[in-house]
Order: structure tokens, then sequence, then C-alpha cells
């Protein structure tokens, strides 16, 4: 039995059930919206596919997942480091993937003492969030201290990279284990972020084998685990610079068609027969 745990059913979550449907695989739905969760351990044994567009929620169910027995994708793991791009940038480092240069700091001065020190211009980010939410480029003094005086309302943990000089795009592999599924150059919009919501546009990515490599390398941290990783392009390399535990693919699937879909379910499926 494949149960799909969700908050709210978006494209992808709607496009998962159809494909277990057409393949007449056992599956349930779990809303968590819709339920209350005891806490007791169990031995269900049975695979859970865990797709809150909620963070917060899919790291909670994911332990709850794991305490009464089930076998979560992804599991707590996965989505603790995936959901927090602190926590991210620190294990890619430590596996040694070019990541962006990256610094946390505690306060307001010392955000701008570092961002001074690395050069304009700089990008921060929340260290939580998707979609390209609060992900800001400042291109001097002045506009990162009119964007940190609102941001510090909001949190007192600043996450401070230096620029990367990419192409106006960057990649998105969807990897299933380390497989991957398919890639995509996704073009900047009206902006400099390259979120499709936002407007990016899409093309099939011809990764080269050295790519390939670093993706999978990438992946292989993360154990049975389907993941979106972002890179961009850094003269003959890529640095990798989020990872994505709930990966959406409506944007892919427009050059990819139901290839990852497929990829996704057919992986799944192993999982639970293993």
């Amino acid at each position: 039995m494949i149960h799909l745990a969700y908050d709210i059913p978006a494209w992808e979550e709607k496009e998962i059930i159809k494909e277990l449907s057409n393949r007449n695989i056992d599956y349930d739905t779990i809303n968590v919206n819709k339920n209350s969760f005891k806490i007791k351990s169990m031995e269900k044994n049975d695979l859970v596919m865990i797709r809150c567009i909620s963070s917060t929620r899919s790291l909670y169910f994911s332990k709850i997942a794991e305490t009464y027995g089930f076998f979560p994708v992804n599991n707590y793991n996965t989505i603790n480091i995936s959901s927090n791009k602190a926590i991210t940038s620190m294990i890619l480092e430590k596996n040694s993937i070019k990541t962006p240069e990256t610094y946390i700091s505690f306060s307001m001065d010392m955000a701008i003492e570092t961002a001074e020190k690395l050069g304009y211009p700089v990008v921060i980010k929340p260290v939580s969030g998707s979609w390209g939410r609060m992900v800001s480029i400042c291109r001097s003094r002045t506009e990162l201290r009119d964007f940190l005086e609102y941001y510090e309302n909001i949190s007192n943990v600043f996450y401070i990279q230096k620029y990367v000089n990419r192409p106006a795009r960057d990649i998105r592999a969807i990897v299933a284990g380390e497989n991957i599924i398919a890639a995509t150059y996704r073009y900047q919009g009206q902006s400099w972020k390259t979120n499709t919501h936002l407007g990016g546009r899409v093309e099939r990515a011809n990764l080269s084998e050295e790519q390939k490599e670093i993706i999978i390398k990438t992946a292989s941290i993360f154990k049975d685990s389907i993941l979106g990783i972002d890179a961009m392009e850094d003269e003959n390399e890529i640095t990798v610079h989020e990872i994505n535990s709930r990966v959406e693919f409506k944007g892919a699937a427009q050059v990819h068609g139901r290839k990852i879909v497929t990829g996704i379910v057919d992986f799944i499926y192993r999982l639970a027969r293993c």
C-alpha cells in the first residue's frame, strides 16, 4: 500500500494520483489538515509519500510517519535539511559540493559588515520559504540596509550569499534516488529570479556528464528521496544552491510531458515493494 499525504492537493498531487490510478496501484490519500495524529509507536511498514505544501507540516508529519513505522518519502532528515537553506548550505559544504559562498549573521550590523567584505551585489534569503519569496539582491549598502530594516522584524537570522554571475537561467534537476528523471533550464522572466510562477520559462536541459555527476553526488546525500536540485552554471562548473523536498514539476512537465510523474511513481512503487 502506498499512502499519499498532502495538505492542499496541487496540480502535482493530482497528477500523482492520476498515475497511481491509471496503473491500478493500491493507494490511499491522507489529508493532514483533516486528521489528528496520536503520538504512539506502531509497526505499519507501508510507504507514505509526503507532499504537503507547508514544509512545517511535512516535517512534523514525516516524524509522525516514522514513529508509526511507515517508510516516509521523503524522510524527516531530508525534509529537515532541505526546508532550511542555512542547514542545506552547511550539508553541501560538508560534502564538498560547490555552493555559493554563504554567511550567517545574527544582527543587522554584522550582516551589513559581512556584505561590505563580500562586495556588492549580495543575495539575501530567508532561511525557510519557497517560490522566491523575500529573496533579494542588494547592490549597495543603502539597498541592503533598507531591506534589512524591514526583514529584521521577521527574523534575526540573516542568510547572506555572494552573488554568482550566472547566465539568465538556472538548472532544475528532478531526481529520484540517484536517477535524474528530468532536467530543465529555467530562464528568468521580468526579474532576476527564475521561478516559473514568477514568469520564468523552461526548456529541456542538456547536462554534461560532469554536471550529472555533481547532481547525483548531491542526491546521494539523501537516502531514497525525491528531490528538486537547483544549480547555477558558473564557467565550466555548476554551483548547487538549493534542494527542494516537495519538488514541483508543473513547469518542467511542459517540456518533459508525463516522463516526470511516471518516473516518480516508478520510484515509489519500487520502494514500496522492497
